[in-house]
């Protein structure tokens, strides 16, 4: 059986704006609106909960139109996810919230609970995404990023993902793209190899089609569903050809998966493509971290003022912080595969959301500060752990000096201990009676061209000129950890090499076109060349 779904991947941002692909998604829409009332048997899906809210706000007729396809069941929501994210770069509670407003999104909006994740470009899945799916409900997962694998041939097409803890969800892998050609299947007998293929490897003899136009939007049109008419003609009387989403597709499996069963894959799906993605464009990256860690904080804080004060913190606002975030984890922004100007845009957003962020912090602590610190005309310091663990906190004398303390500067500490995710008040007369510690007798130098730092257990020393660790030694063990070069600043040069193409698409894109997102250390004729950086400014 042929299973027909149409589809349009759409990029929130990758050689274009957010702004430009508002507009896309606006005319895709329409015209995916317009094929689907001419055609009643036509089914269509589509992901991504940041699309549907701007059609909501801007277009609300187009929205409301949408919503009468999802109820009659051929307008399919897939993903469940505020957008197409990244899976390696963002943390897991970041994955966690990708499904959380996502599905909370759709089931006020369309009354649905999505079961399919849908990844058709994601680069590569971690071995925690199976918990993470199946504690949200999620029974298939579909991607074709694994035909890019450029080294071996992904082994299935239709497997159980087991993850680290135990939990597993389906996988199906497609044979052809995420944004097959009807007139190429018909055309090329595609179909046909499809099968074979399917059949050979798995004994398969059902498969999903994804067709319509992607990337910049476009969806299905008049003329695909007439090539598909075609193609029915064209294709042997004992293969059935019918639309359907992705979720009757599933049901067409569970024979198969129940009589047969299906192999079983442990651990993480890595892709072997585009390994370049995660080391360029780090500043998009370490936004994204810093990011994800602020807004952490701030949750923790806000819980911990709740119960201290009783009051209940404007969930709008974390909402809100959490919509900007995801959205910058979508898989061509955090992965790193941008072109300049969404990647100025999404520079700049990231970093007016982490002043956003940190503003808030700083507010509710000042907040708590004042409340904790109203016992009387004393002055307080509040310290905040958001840590799950104790820590013991130093505080500098110059720091001490500076709100107004009479202590001598002698790079002593105050040493605090403030337990996990806790909150405490110190008065600055209780610090200023306190004797001064010198830590753990910590040191900087410089002597000979180094600079050296030691404390009453290790002693490590750098070269002032290239930055270069030289020495690592532990006094405690009488050992030196570092010989030879030690720790250092390199360059490798890895300039594009026409070589590798994935093995798994029937069409080969070179990787020398990729060469922002490539690595080549594999093909370099005369191996790959190093450069000592002795003097990095």
């Amino acid at each position: 059986m042929v299973c027909l779904l149409g589809h349009s991947h759409i990029d929130v941002a990758w050689l274009w704006t957010t702004e430009e692909t508002k507009e896309v998604c606006k005319n895709t829409f329409k015209r995916v609106v317009e094929v689907l009332q001419r055609h009643p048997n036509v089914k269509y899906a589509q992901s991504t909960a940041l699309f549907y809210a701007w059609i909501e706000k801007e277009e609300p007729r187009l929205f409301n139109i949408i919503k009468q396809l999802i109820k009659e069941g051929r307008w399919e929501v897939v993903g469940g996810t505020w957008v197409e994210h990244d899976c390696m770069i963002p943390s897991g509670e970041s994955l966690i919230r990708q499904f959380l407003y996502g599905k909370r999104y759709f089931k006020e909006k369309f009354n649905i609970d999505v079961k399919v994740a849908w990844y058709p470009d994601t680069f590569g899945f971690p071995a925690t995404l199976p918990q993470i799916l199946k504690k949200s409900g999620v029974k298939l997962l579909i991607t074709q990023k694994l035909n890019w694998n450029d080294t071996i041939l992904y082994p299935y097409n239709l497997f159980i993902w087991k993850g680290i803890d135990g939990s597993y969800v389906i996988v199906y892998h497609t044979v052809g793209s995420y944004e097959d050609n009807p007139r190429k299947l018909v055309e090329n007998r595609l179909i046909d190899l499809y099968m074979m293929f399917l059949n050979i490897r798995q004994g398969l003899r059902n498969i999903l089609i994804l067709f319509g136009v992607g990337d910049h939007g476009g969806g299905i049109t008049n003329e695909m569903v007439k090539d598909i008419e075609e193609l029915k003609k064209r294709l042997r009387k004992n293969l059935s050809v019918e639309y359907c989403t992705s979720m009757e597709f599933l049901d067409t499996l569970s024979g198969v998966i129940e009589n047969k069963g299906l192999p079983v894959v442990d651990g993480e799906l890595f892709l072997q493509f585009h390994r370049g993605t995660y080391s360029s464009q780090v500043r998009i990256k370490e936004l994204i971290k810093r990011a994800e860690y602020y807004l952490e904080v701030l949750e923790k804080l806000l819980v911990v003022r709740y119960l201290i004060k009783r009051e209940l913190y404007e969930r709008s606002l974390i909402r809100n912080y959490w919509f900007e975030l995801l959205t910058a984890q979508f898989h061509d922004v955090a992965s790193g595969s941008l072109s300049k100007r969404p990647y100025n845009e999404f520079r700049n957003k990231l970093e007016n959301l982490i002043v956003g962020i940190r503003g808030s912090i700083e507010k509710y602590l000042i907040e708590l500060a004042r409340y904790l610190g109203d016992k009387g005309n004393e002055d307080y310091l509040v310290f905040f752990n958001p840590l799950p663990r104790d820590i013991t906190f130093r505080i500098s004398c110059k720091d001490l000096m500076s709100y107004g303390l009479n202590v001598n500067e002698n790079s002593c500490y105050k040493v605090l201990h403030i337990p996990s995710l806790g909150l405490k008040a110190v008065s600055l007369k209780e610090l200023m009676n306190e004797t001064p510690t010198n830590g753990d007798n910590v040191r900087v130098y410089e002597l000979n061209g180094k600079i050296i730092l030691e404390n009453r257990y290790l002693k490590l020393v750098v070269d002032k000129t290239s930055g270069k660790v030289v020495s690592l030694f532990s006094k405690e063990l009488n050992v030196e950890f570092l010989s030879g070069k030690g720790i250092r600043f390199e360059l490798y040069d890895d300039r594009p090499v026409l070589g590798r193409v994935p093995v798994g698409r029937f069409d080969k894109p070179f990787d020398y076109f990729f060469d922002a997102w490539e690595v080549y250390y594999l093909q370099q004729p005369d191996g790959v060349r190093v450069k000592e950086m002795t003097k990095p400014s």
